[in-house]
């Protein structure tokens, strides 16, 4: 048995990114990993030949590839957006726009892989307004 080489094998498991998502706190982008196939490049177990392990793993299949996929932890890709934006005030004669500050909601909208990068496309809209923003508008308003 000592004359044998220890078994093993050499594969290339290919797969991609998908479920994407904008991650919390604000500044990433959540992926997980998909496995599509796995291929053997080359295997050694105890004198069998390289194709019967080829077998071996066709037969153990999606599922087989399912299954380790589940033990890769999701990646997180960094994306660096603001939620919320900040307009400063304005004076022009007799008109005065106050400063003030718009939150914004921020989702994913869609991710293209293309030429080695990901491109992101994000859905913002106008967040709505909590109630400790509305009373402190409510108070400048009565102050003024």
């Amino acid at each position: 048995m000592r004359a044998r080489p220890a078994p093993f094998a050499d594969l290339t498991v290919r797969g991609g990114l998908h479920r994407f998502a904008v991650g919390e706190p604000a500044g990433q982008v959540t992926a997980r990993v998909a496995l599509d196939r796995l291929e053997v490049r080359q295997a050694e177990a105890e004198g069998l030949r390289r194709e019967l392990v080829e077998i071996v793993i066709e037969r153990l299949g999606q599922p087989t590839l399912e299954s380790l996929a589940t033990q890769i932890p999701p990646i997180a890709i960094p994306l660096r957006f603001e939620r919320t934006l900040a307009l400063a005030g304005l004076r022009a004669g007799a008109f005065e726009i106050a400063p003030a500050s718009l939150r914004l909601r921020v989702a994913l909208a869609h991710v293209v892989p293309l030429a080695g990068r990901l491109w992101v496309q994000l859905a913002v809209s106008a967040a709505p307004e909590s109630s400790a923003e509305r009373a402190a508008a409510s108070r400048l308003q009565a102050s003024r």
